[in-house]
């Protein structure tokens, strides 16, 4: 069984992302390639994925509460849409601290782009409805105390 994927290794073999020898009683494969790697580099492409994984969870997010953020036209409270833009700006930069930094940037690689894509504009979503449901409770304020009740 030459070609083999779950065959053992001969002796001799490198690591197919790196080129150091490896050991066949230490051989491991790569879960993304299914190549033949090295210790090290298979825990470097697990550190990538979770990079990966947390940077489209706090960018989507950041979108997601941003488009909550805009649900006052809906039969949702003013308040609550208050809330959910608050945390929503507070998501986006969160976000946007997060993916821009270096380590992220590098594991990102051409990801990165659309994940800060999705957290500015979630920032942007999530201002803008905090923005207009609180101008919306100031209007009705403004119009319960100015109003003439004769």
């Amino acid at each position: 069984m030459q070609g083999h994927p779950y065959a053992a290794p001969p002796p001799g073999m490198q690591c197919s992302r790196c080129g150091t020898p490896i050991d066949p009683s230490r051989a491991v494969y790569s879960a993304k390639t299914a190549m033949l790697v090295c210790a090290s580099c298979e825990a470097s492409e697990t550190v990538d994925t979770g990079y990966n994984r947390a940077g489209a969870s706090v960018s989507f997010g950041a979108l997601s509460a941003g488009l909550l953020a805009n649900s006052y036209f809906c039969c949702i409270p003013t308040f609550v849409t208050i809330v959910f833009g608050i945390v929503g700006i507070v998501a986006g930069i969160r976000a946007i601290g997060i993916v821009n930094r270096p380590e992220y940037r590098a594991a990102l690689g051409s990801k990165y782009g659309l994940y800060l894509a999705c957290a500015i504009i979630g920032l942007v979503l999530a201002s803008i409805g905090a923005l207009m449901s609180t101008l919306g409770l100031l209007g009705l304020a403004f119009n319960a105390t100015h109003s003439r009740h004769y």
